[in-house]
């Protein structure tokens, strides 16, 4: 159950997260003006912007990374949730 029932799965999927990175998983994040990566490229985009567009940082090691860490710590039927509702372009960057 989310903690805010009209987010739907994006507020059941931020519930269970650790309180750090639950904190950063909702940081400048408002509801009712969804953007929506909607292809790769576009969640890389957003990615790099959040790290300020550092040269450094690799947007896609930051996803995988992220992913990884997230997985372990997730129920699986969580995981399966959200991973059925992200377009396929998308799968292969949670970790086998």
């Amino acid at each position: 159950m989310s903690l805010i029932p009209e987010l739907g799965l994006p507020g059941d999927f931020g519930a269970q997260l650790p309180p750090l990175i639950r904190g950063l998983y909702c940081e400048g994040w408002h509801p009712h003006a969804r953007v929506v990566a909607r292809t790769r490229a576009a969640l890389f985009e957003r990615i790099y912007d959040a790290v300020h567009r550092d040269p450094a940082m690799n947007a896609e090691a930051i996803a995988r990374a992220l992913l990884g860490l997230l997985v372990p710590r997730l129920p699986p039927a969580e995981v399966e949730n959200v991973n059925a509702a992200m377009s396929h372009e998308f799968h292969n960057l949670w970790p086998s």
